[in-house]
């Protein structure tokens, strides 16, 4: 059996490939102190993120920060308790980063087919977020995307907690893929309602734009001093408009370009800062630049809007010094820029997989 596993950047490659190493550590002891049973139920609640009894009785945690993001999403919305798809109350706890929507862990494998230009999945317990990602999980709200993507939608076309693997991944592609659902003549223009969502802080008119295929490569029109017209981008303009962290955390954010930035918008080549943006904006837009053009892979925040493909290739997973039968397709990043493709092997990522071969 093969066992492939999606990354939609390096960070989110090596936290998998470690992930994966930690449990075939745990299988391993496990296994030899003869309790297969134990190192099964073991694996299986580490990978949905649940504490473990260990064989001291003592339990292990879950970190603190992943079971803050899970309730951040809860808190949300009531609709965050169901997955978004097929209304199961098992397991919730995977979401698509641009799309903004929660669901289980079967319809995650379905996201995760259409590609990341379509559905970024993150775990809500195994993935980091940076405080631009932790703020947009704030505006999750179930409800509101079936609002946007099952508007034209008959009830009885919806998929449940027991639907086959062949019907939940043909509902959630005519869904998001091909928006079968979605209602293209709601609005008139989708370019107003994004450059007003972004103006008044509209999570959900960005996101219903989004949704209607909004052109994202669009200028903005402002007018300088002196009356003059100026064209700037729209990552400009999402800079020029920050938002508090939260009530408690007085930070700004820059929640509104990386949704952007999520949503296919290009960082570009240099930072053109037309409107005075401040240090730490410029900072921020430097720093999604900088990722484009593969320069601080290891450290920086994972930028959408850089083309990503993989060369892959399948790697043994062994528990117990055999073979388990079970494969990872692991992955270097190919990563685009002006037509040239520049391989990422870190050092970090290839000493991991070592290990996990010689486990």
């Amino acid at each position: 059996m093969e066992h492939y596993f999606q990354a939609i950047s390096e960070t989110d490659r090596d936290s998998w490939i470690q992930a994966l190493y930690d449990a075939g550590q745990d299988i391993r002891y496990r296994r030899s102190t003869g309790d297969s049973a134990a190192a099964k139920a073991h694996l299986t609640r580490r990978l949905n993120g649940l504490p473990d009894i260990g064989e001291t009785g003592r339990s292990r945690r879950v970190s603190s920060v992943s079971l803050n993001n899970l309730k951040l999403v809860q808190n949300a919305s009531p609709s965050n308790l169901r997955c978004c798809d097929c209304n199961s109350e098992d397991s919730v706890e995977w979401i698509s980063m641009n799309l903004l929507l929660v669901f289980c862990v079967k319809c995650s494998s379905c996201h995760r087919s259409l590609g990341t230009t379509v559905s970024k999945v993150k775990s809500l317990k195994l993935d980091s977020f940076s405080a631009e990602s932790r703020k947009l999980l704030t505006f999750i709200n179930n409800d509101f995307a079936n609002s946007v993507y099952e508007d034209l939608m008959l009830p009885e076309l919806k998929i449940n907690p027991d639907s086959n693997d062949e019907d939940r991944l043909r509902f959630i592609t005519g869904k998001y893929a091909l928006k079968k659902y979605v209602n293209f003549e709601k609005f008139r223009s989708t370019q107003s309602l994004l450059i007003h969502g972004i103006k008044r802080h509209n999570i959900q008119e960005m996101l219903t734009a989004f949704a209607m295929n909004v052109d994202t490569n669009m200028q903005v029109s402002r007018t300088t001093l002196n009356s003059s017209p100026l064209e700037i981008s729209l990552l400009e303009y999402a800079l020029s408009k920050p938002s508090k962290a939260s009530e408690e955390i007085d930070q700004l954010v820059y929640d509104s370009a990386e949704l952007l930035l999520l949503n296919g918008v290009s960082c570009g080549t240099k930072v053109e800062n037309n409107v005075g943006l401040d240090a730490k904006a410029v900072s921020f837009w430097q720093a999604k630049i900088d990722r484009f053009q593969g320069k601080g892979l290891q450290n920086s925040i994972p930028t959408p809007g850089l083309t990503h493909s993989y060369t892959t290739g399948t790697i043994p997973i062994r528990a117990s010094g055999r073979n388990s039968g079970s494969f990872v397709k692991t992955s270097g990043s190919r990563l685009s820029n002006s037509g040239n493709l520049r391989l990422s092997r870190d050092h970090k990522f290839n000493s991991i997989l070592k290990k996990i071969k010689n486990q």
